[in-house]
């Protein structure tokens, strides 16, 4: 019965762990000078088969851009995004960078949850990299 009792444990509590980035992320990234930020969204939605399925929305010159996000979860409190597809709009694409983020989860103020890290561009000709910082929307 124990033994029973245990994994039950370790199976809620792992369960739980996996879910803390489920939701909907807002916030901004920011260019390592300064020099430009913009608004970026994540939507983190938690399937039965116990994944993800992530998807990233900011502003493109005149449009907005989804993208198709993977991930790895390094450890319960962080984990690395790569997007990996435009999903939205359909068509030709050129000066797109395609991001990865490598994000911690943090207890801001009023229990407030974050995603805070930086970004890079996976493009090689683009140098494009800095920070951001993401907020979860209640659930």
């Amino acid at each position: 019965m124990k033994i029973f009792l245990f994994t039950i444990l370790v199976l809620l509590c792992s369960t739980s762990n996996a879910q803390v980035f489920q939701g909907t992320w807002e916030g901004i990234y920011i260019t390592s000078d300064s020099t430009f930020w913009d608004s970026i969204k994540l939507d983190c939605k938690w399937n039965s088969d116990n994944t993800y399925t992530i998807k990233s929305y900011t502003k493109g010159k005149n449009t907005l851009i989804v993208c198709k996000v993977e991930y790895k979860i390094i450890s319960s409190d962080s984990l690395v995004l790569f997007e990996t597809e435009i999903i939205e709009p359909s068509g030709e694409h050129s000066g797109i960078c395609f991001q990865t983020m490598e994000l911690k989860y943090r207890l801001g103020h009023h229990m407030q949850k974050n995603l805070v890290g930086h970004w890079y561009c996976t493009d090689e000709k683009s140098k494009g990299n800095g920070f951001l910082r993401l907020q979860r929307r209640k659930l």
